[in-house]
């Protein structure tokens, strides 16, 4: 099983605010807060629906072993290329040991990422979650989004602003659009 933790959260909107407020033509502040709170849950709505992050963050992916094949991906990205660590509980240990780079290569190509274990620590397997990869996870220059979901995340929160009574799970067709011809194909390993 792989699960995903936030540890530092992103720091500010992937899409900034004035994209939502010059959408909606509203010039003032007085609802700052509040487009606030709908491009956050906008954003949200397209992380989840992409399946990778559009904020950078600092990430913890565990997992519960290595596959036999010695490759472990990370779906949720896209990563960063420094910053990554992998660690493991050695058996008969309770905390966690950095893994030399030396005993793995990492592909971060692709918004999913690959780490190819050339030396597979000897880790706890009566224990869950023995191995850990630290790294950070979605864009640190947002200008680098591709346009497409950026766009689709002012339209996401533009409709939760102006039809906010709307609770239909299918109420984001325009930008579900938009954000479908952006989706990853996952492995699922």
């Amino acid at each position: 099983m792989t699960r995903y933790v936030t540890v530092t959260p992103p720091v500010g909107l992937a899409v900034p605010l004035q994209s939502l407020k010059d959408n909606l033509q509203i010039e003032h502040a007085e609802k700052d807060t509040y487009l606030t709170e709908l491009l956050e849950a906008a954003i949200d709505y397209a992380e989840t629906k992409l399946g990778w992050y559009l904020g950078s963050r600092v990430m913890d992916m565990y997992r519960d072993s290595i596959p036999d094949n010695n490759i472990m991906y990370i779906t949720r990205g896209p990563v960063a290329a420094s910053g990554v660590s992998v660690a493991y509980i050695a058996s008969g240990e309770t905390d966690y040991t950095v893994l030399s780079p030396d005993d793995y290569q990492l592909d971060i190509i692709d918004r999913s990422a690959r780490i190819l274990f050339t030396e597979v620590p000897t880790y706890n397997t009566e224990r869950l979650s023995p191995i850990k990869v630290r790294y950070t996870a979605g864009y640190s220059d947002t200008d680098l989004i591709p346009k497409k979901v950026k766009r689709a995340v002012v339209l996401l929160a533009t409709e939760m602003y102006l039809n906010p009574e709307n609770k239909a799970s299918s109420r984001f067709p325009a930008s579900d659009s938009l954000l479908h011809f952006e989706v990853n194909d996952h492995i699922d390993d």
